[in-house]
C-alpha cells in the first residue's frame, strides 16, 4: 500500500475509535442511557460546591437523559466518582481548597475518579460580616442571591430546592472547574439566561478522557454589560417573556463573570441596596 494510503487508513482508524468509543483510561459516567457513576460532595459543602453538584447533575441529565446521584461521605458508591469541592475524599488525595490561589481550580480525570474543585468562599460568620463593595457600589452580600434551583433549571413538578448562588465577587473555584468540565468534556454552552441561550448536545453514552487541568482565568476581572431580563426575551417565542428573574444571576455564574481582584473596595457600601436592579 502506498505511504499516503497507509497514513489515510491509520487516520480513519483513529477517527473510528474516537467516535463514541471509550479508549483505555477513559472514565464512563453514562453508558447507553444509564448512570454508572455518582457525584460526591461534603456533608456541609461550600455554596459553590453545592451549586456545582446540582449543575453537573442537571446538565448531564439534559445531555444523556440519565441522572447521576449526589452522595455524601459514608454513602455506598459503586463505579466512577466525581468529587465536587473539598471533602474527605479529596483530602485523602492531598487536595484542599485552601491550597489553591484565588480563582484557581482543578479538573483531574484519573484512576476512575474525577476531581472538580478549587478555592471557594466558605459560609462562616466572619465571611458574612466582611465589609466591601464592587465598583457599582453593590455590597458583597447583595450578590449572593437565593433561588429555587429546580425552577430556574426548568425542572417541572420538582420540589423546591433553595440554593444560595455564590456572589460573583466570591471565590468559587469549584464552580469554575465544573463549568469548564461541562464545556470541555460534555459540550455545554451558555449564551443567555433563558433556555434559548443554552446549547447542549445529545448522547446516550458519556465518557471522559484522562486529563489534568489546573489553571486560573487569564483575566482576573471579567464583566459583561449589565442587561435586564427583557433584553434576553425572544421576540418571536412568547414563552420566554416573563421568565424567572433568578436566571439572570445564575447565568452570570455560569459565564464566570467578575472575579474578585482587584475590584473590591474595602469600605462600607454607601448606597442602599433595596430596590436596586
Amino acid at each position: 500500500m502506498p505511504r499516503a494510503m497507509s497514513v489515510l487508513a491509520a487516520g480513519l482508524s483513529v477517527i473510528a475509535v474516537l467516535d463514541g468509543k471509550a479508549l483505555a483510561g477513559d472514565i464512563a459516567l453514562i453508558q447507553d442511557g444509564k448512570p454508572v457513576g455518582a457525584i460526591l460532595i461534603a456533608e456541609n459543602p461550600t455554596p459553590a460546591a453545592r451549586l456545582a453538584a446540582l449543575e453537573l447533575q442537571h446538565h448531564i441529565e439534559q445531555i444523556t437523559g440519565a441522572m447521576l446521584s449526589i452522595r455524601h461521605p459514608g454513602d455506598t458508591t459503586e463505579g466512577p466518582r466525581i468529587l465536587v469541592g473539598e471533602s474527605e475524599a479529596t483530602r485523602a488525595l492531598g487536595l484542599r481548597g485552601a491550597d489553591f490561589q484565588p480563582q484557581e481550580y482543578l479538573i483531574r480525570v484519573k484512576d476512575n475518579t474525577i476531581v472538580l474543585m478549587g478555592r471557594d468562599w466558605e459560609d462562616t460568620e466572619a465571611n458574612r460580616a466582611e465589609v466591601g463593595c464592587d465598583t457599582h457600589l453593590r455590597s458583597l452580600g447583595s450578590w449572593r442571591k437565593t433561588i429555587d434551583y429546580n425552577s430556574a433549571a426548568g425542572r417541572e413538578g420538582a420540589a423546591k430546592e433553595p440554593v444560595e448562588l455564590p456572589g460573583v465577587l466570591d471565590d468559587q473555584g469549584t464552580c469554575y472547574a465544573t463549568y469548564d468540565f461541562l464545556e470541555r468534556f460534555c459540550g455545554a454552552r451558555w449564551y443567555g439566561p433563558t433556555p434559548l441561550g443554552v446549547v447542549l448536545p445529545s448522547k446516550r453514552t458519556l465518557t471522559v478522557p484522562t486529563a489534568e487541568i489546573r489553571r486560573s482565568p487569564s483575566l482576573s476581572h471579567r464583566q459583561w454589560p449589565r442587561r435586564r431580563l427583557a433584553d434576553y426575551q425572544d421576540p418571536v417565542e412568547p414563552a420566554y417573556r416573563g421568565a424567572d428573574a433568578s436566571l439572570l444571576p445564575a447565568a452570570a455564574v455560569r459565564r464566570r463573570e467578575m472575579g474578585r481582584q482587584p475590584f473590591v473596595l474595602e469600605l462600607p457600601c454607601p448606597v442602599p441596596q433595596e430596590g436596586r436592579q
